[in-house]
């Protein structure tokens, strides 16, 4: 496959030289193509370190997007394919569809709405979610599932006005399919009891305090329900309530950001005791120059439980420092520093994991419609489970073709 990346590369640069301002035009339509194309290392396919192994690995990643627009109303769909082989370990391979759109209505200058859709049918590789922790790794294949989500967002009050309303709605619903290569029966179903849909509901009100900043309020209603709950598990749905303050502002053109901090009241169906908590994120960029800037998220969150043992749900702790740097109107490079932890309340044993990884990456543009990326990526995984334990290196070469 490697030869086949070369031989494709070099009749890139032999191609004719496209315009990167058009696009393909279908009557009224805009269709913007673009093309994907990695080869890399993977020095554990599995994610385990008790079973570490290393392959090389392809990636194909074609996209296609459409967009219109009139005078109030701008609407794009778009159709990806994201498909993954590995040389040495075809049982990992993936393939991924992914059929999105999104609109987003003016109607006056006081009023706006959004609306986003998604439906994906794709494969989680072997040692994550699901499988992660497995060393039966022969007998084993990705997890099917597909997953659909649903999101409307309107705003009412003027650009700039003292105070604006934002409101939210949304639907997402995951569907496993059941293992078919495992040696028993019991492992062929044993998925179905992680399907789920989760309901969400909030607002947020803000108030300009300053020109440029604005203060918050904010309430989050989350339902999640298990569809497909087995006999011999805890009835795990539950409803969480977040109520958050915070602020968001834009400095000087060269800090920008959003502050959220408060609590949560999660509450399961069966009348477990109701858990209370801290909860929050915070996102700034800081922009000192025209050409380099660095960004800064964190966040603490509850998500389903996924993949370890009958646990009610997870405690999850997140922080990540980006730095994108141009040094010519062809060439930027780009480090991204992560670190979390993860705390699966209920679980039996009690289960936790701390998790850090690095990726470092450099992007050249030849053509105005072709570019070249360079990547090292490294995760580690530290668990109270021996076999949830990984560490990960990876290298990818990856040639990008665009209209």
């Amino acid at each position: 496959m490697a030869n086949f990346l070369l031989v494709f590369v070099l009749m890139c640069c032999m191609a004719v030289k496209v315009d990167a301002s058009q696009v393909v035009r279908l009557g009224p339509i805009d269709l913007n193509p673009s093309l994907s194309i990695s080869e890399g290392y993977n020095d554990n396919v599995f994610f385990i370190n008790a079973q570490k192994n290393g392959s090389w690995f392809t990636t194909i990643n074609p996209r296609l997007q459409f967009t219109r627009k009139w005078n109030r109303l701008s609407f794009d769909m778009s159709y990806s394919l994201t498909d993954i082989r590995y040389a040495s370990f075809s049982q990992n391979d993936t393939t991924t569809n992914l059929l999105s759109s999104s609109s987003h209505w003016i109607f006056n200058y006081r009023n706006k709405l959004d609306l986003i859709s998604s439906l994906s049918f794709g494969q989680n590789p072997i040692g994550t979610n699901l499988t992660q922790g497995s060393v039966d790794t022969q007998n084993l294949k990705p997890v099917k599932y597909t997953r659909n989500n649903y999101q409307a967002t309107y705003q009412f009050g003027a650009q700039g006005a003292q105070g604006n309303l934002i409101f939210r709605a949304g639907y997402s619903e995951i569907n496993y399919d059941s293992q078919t290569s495992a040696p028993t029966p019991l492992v062929l179903t044993r998925y179905s009891y992680q399907d789920n849909y989760n309901i969400n509901l909030g607002g947020t009100f803000l108030y300009k305090v300053m020109p440029k900043t604005q203060a918050l309020f904010e309430i989050n209603h989350i339902l999640i329900k298990y569809t497909n709950k087995q006999a011999t598990i805890l009835n795990n749905n539950y409803y969480q309530t977040n109520y958050l303050f915070g602020a968001t502002w834009k400095a000087a053109g060269k800090t920008t950001g959003s502050i959220k901090l408060g609590m949560f009241d999660l509450q399961y169906d069966d009348g477990r005791k109701t858990n209370l908590g801290l909860t929050g994120m915070i996102n700034v960029t800081w922009q000192p120059w025209t050409y380099s800037g660095f960004t800064l998220t964190a966040s603490q969150n509850n998500l389903p439980n996924i993949g370890i043992g009958t646990g009610s749900y997870i405690n999850q702790k997140q922080f990540s420092l980006g730095w994108l740097h141009t040094w010519s109107p062809r060439l930027n490079s780009q480090l991204q520093l992560m670190a979390g932890t993860q705390n699966y309340v209920g679980t039996t044993p009690e289960t936790s994991d701390t998790s850090m990884g690095m990726t470092v990456g450099l992007n050249y543009r030849m053509r105005p419609w072709l570019g070249f990326g360079l990547s090292y990526t490294y995760n580690r995984r530290d668990s109270n489970r021996n076999s949830y334990n990984y560490d990960q290196n990876m290298m990818v070469l990856n040639v990008n073709l665009t209209l």
